[in-house]
């Protein structure tokens, strides 16, 4: 899709993207349709040509990585073992619940804001290693970037109009977060003995009406607050479960790597960095209203669920809960 169709409001998300990496990822893709696809027929060819390359991915070391798992079976056939990921990160997310900085850092300076955003892209070594793209691939320069950013940071407030019932005790939205989309979903607690479901579904919309700017509140402190409940996450020792299913999955004990239906390629045993970049899915984040006790002030209860890509845990998974301090 070209920019100039993008109306702005549709644009899941903007990627810093590292122009040397993708142009060493794109030149192997070319090369490898042309020439490796679906076989490697020349492997010396294939060792020269990442060797002229000698870029921080494509050189010597992954040609051997790739010869060896060929010599030993693995075939990538129309897709060489790569991954857009590998030279662009997404810095922003842009949905009607919000404007979502992803925290990265890059160069040293985290990129969790506006502000920071410019501030990274003031350096001149910045602005000549990296470029902004969007999912589509269309290059923005930065006041355009600024300008949809301002924009959208103005409109984009999370209003009741945006939920949809799908059910007498939910209430849904869609966001993005970690990179995909995610279900938003307000769990209305009924007393459903008493037969006042309706009752209760009116109190609920009249609470979340009156407080749509507090759960907006939460879905951006949740956003802001990403690195703290990974990190929590992460004391639930998540890499042993994948470890332990994906050793489940694999005939092969001794195998080194495993591959997802997408050719994304996991090397074993899973390291922190490949589990929170290839592995890692933000399943739901749901809000628990209680509304059945109409004499206390109805809270919200906010857990974060995860799981894992490619259906790897079956629908298990780990839920956190965030409390704001």
């Amino acid at each position: 899709m070209d920019k100039n169709e993008n109306p702005g409001f549709n644009i899941s998300g903007f990627y810093i993207v590292d122009r040397s990496k993708k142009e060493e990822i794109e030149r192997l893709k070319k090369y490898w349709s042309e020439n490796c696809a679906p076989d490697i027929t020349d492997p010396p060819g294939f060792y020269r040509f990442c060797a002229e390359i000698d870029g921080e991915i494509v050189n010597e070391e992954l040609a051997e990585y790739i010869m060896e798992g060929y010599l030993n079976g693995l075939r990538y056939y129309y897709t060489p073992p790569v991954s857009d990921w590998q030279y662009k990160k997404q810095f922003i997310t842009i949905v009607k619940a919000g404007v979502f900085w992803h925290n990265h850092i890059l160069e040293g300076i985290k990129i969790s804001s506006h502000s920071e955003f410019i501030r990274f892209f003031d350096k001149e070594e910045n602005r000549k290693k990296y470029i902004v793209e969007d999912f589509y691939g269309n290059r923005y320069s930065l006041e355009e970037v600024s300008d949809i950013i301002k924009k959208m940071e103005q409109r984009i407030r999370l209003k009741i109009k945006d939920f949809k019932a799908v059910a007498a005790d939910e209430i849904t939205a869609e966001i993005n977060l970690w990179g995909r989309d995610t279900a938003l979903v307000l769990c209305v607690e009924l007393d459903e003995d008493r037969g006042n479901e309706k009752r209760y579904i009116r109190n609920a919309l009249k609470y979340i009406k009156e407080n749509i700017e507090r759960i907006n509140d939460r879905v951006e402190y949740i956003a802001e607050n990403k690195d703290r409940i990974i990190e929590e996450l992460m004391q639930c020792n998540p890499l042993d479960m994948v470890q332990c299913y994906l050793e489940n999955r694999l005939n092969d004990a001794a195998a080194d790597h495993y591959v997802w239906s997408d050719s994304t390629e996991i090397r074993l045993p899973v390291t922190e960095a490949d589990f929170l970049e290839k592995l890692l899915v933000c399943e739901c984040i749901s809000m628990e209203i209680d509304v059945t006790d109409e004499e206390d002030e109805p809270d919200i209860a906010v857990t974060v669920s995860f799981g894992a890509a490619d259906d790897l845990l079956g629908g298990h998974g780990w839920d956190i809960e965030v409390d704001e301090d």
